[in-house]
C-alpha cells in the first residue's frame, strides 16, 4: 500500500496500464500530458476509499486539475 502521494499515483498508473480503456489521447497529446498520469484533486492517504475518474475534459487536462461544476458540487 502506498505511503506517499507519488506512490499512490504510481500504483494507480500501473493498474490503469494493465487494461485497455477509452481515453481521449489526442486531448492529452495536445497539451503535452501523459494520459496515464493522474490529475489530482484533493484527499488523504488515510482515506478508506479512493475515487478517481478517467478521461477528463479538455479544460481539465489543459489546467491540470479536475473541474468544478457549481450545478452539481
Amino acid at each position: 500500500m502506498a505511503t506517499t502521494i507519488e506512490g499512490l499515483c504510481e500504483e494507480i498508473r500501473a493498474s490503469a496500464c494493465r487494461e485497455e480503456f477509452p481515453i481521449d489521447v489526442p486531448v492529452y497529446e495536445r497539451f503535452q500530458k501523459d494520459p496515464f498520469q493522474l490529475i489530482l484533486s484533493a484527499g488523504s492517504l488515510e482515506a478508506a476509499v479512493c475515487i478517481f475518474g478517467c478521461d477528463l475534459g479538455k479544460d481539465e487536462v489543459r489546467l491540470g486539475q479536475p473541474g468544478y461544476c457549481p450545478d452539481c458540487c
